[in-house]
Parts: structure tokens; C-alpha cells; sequence
């Protein structure tokens, strides 16, 4: 009887996170700054840049289906990006 109140709380916390797409998001105001070699990867979601992001000598990925965005009201320049979408 617990088991089947425990499954029901994990199922619960569980599917919201299955479902939702990654969004890596810069309000104004927000500096970002990728330093070094890091790799900043964005899987099926978006980025928006609302601030500033300094892409130093990162590396971006987009990665996921074809449902990729790039938005905001400040330019966004990428030292290296690569598009790893599937089609």
C-alpha cells in the first residue's frame, strides 16, 4: 500500500521534468560570462538574451529535435556554436 503512494508521489515530481524543454534565459540586467573553455549546451530549448553574454573562448551547442530558438532584445554573439539538431 505505501509502495503504490510512493510511485504516485515520484510519478508526480517525475513527469514535469520528462516533459519540459531547457530555456537558458538573461533578463535584463543579467551578465553572463562563459569563461574559458567550457561548453554551454542547450538541449531542445531556447536562449534568450535579454543582458549581456560574453562568450570568451566557450563553445555552444544547440542539441535535440528541431525545435531550437534563439531570441531577445540584445545581440548574442558566439566565439564557436555548433548545431547538433536532429531532423
Amino acid at each position: 500500500m505505501y509502495i503504490k503512494y510512493i510511485l504516485v508521489f515520484l510519478s508526480f515530481f517525475a513527469m514535469p521534468i520528462l516533459l519540459l524543454a531547457q530555456t537558458v534565459n538573461m533578463d535584463a540586467g543579467i551578465q553572463l560570462v562563459a569563461k574559458g573553455t567550457i561548453a554551454l549546451v542547450v538541449n531542445n530549448g531556447e536562449l534568450m538574451n535579454n543582458g549581456i553574454y560574453i562568450p570568451d573562448s566557450s563553445t555552444v551547442f544547440f542539441d535535440g529535435p528541431a525545435n531550437i530558438s534563439l531570441s531577445g532584445t540584445q545581440p548574442t554573439n558566439f566565439l564557436i556554436l555548433h548545431s547538433r539538431v536532429q531532423v
